[in-house]
């Protein structure tokens, strides 16, 4: 196979296809993210008129994935929950080698 053969093929590929959703940063295709906004505002304007006119509607949006900026705000607020669960104990924490936001100064909390 040419390089050329190749380079169409990847082009062309499918938009549930593993490396366009690497891409994309997302396993949704921007169509269902659409139809999800769509989803939302429908349901939302029911029940805008619906809480007008004296009901009582409360929607909840379509859930989505999370994207990778999504689970990385996730682990950097696990990191400093630990850390302060830490510091609120008066216990140690080794210094982090895997990138994580608080090292220990001292070595022990009176």
């Amino acid at each position: 196979m040419s390089a050329r053969q190749l380079a169409v093929l990847i082009r062309h590929l499918p938009e549930d296809s593993a490396l366009i959703k690497a891409q994309r940063g997302t396993p949704w295709p921007e169509l269902t993210y659409l139809l999800a906004y769509i989803a939302d505002t429908v349901a939302f304007s029911r029940a805008d008129y619906a809480n007008v006119h004296g009901g009582h509607s409360r929607p909840t949006p379509v859930q989505r994935p999370p994207t990778a900026d999504d689970l990385a705000e996730r682990e950097q607020a696990a990191q400093l929950h630990d850390a302060f669960g830490h510091m609120m104990r008066g216990t140690v924490i080794d210094a982090p080698t895997d990138g994580r936001l608080y090292a220990a100064d001292v070595e022990t909390v009176v």
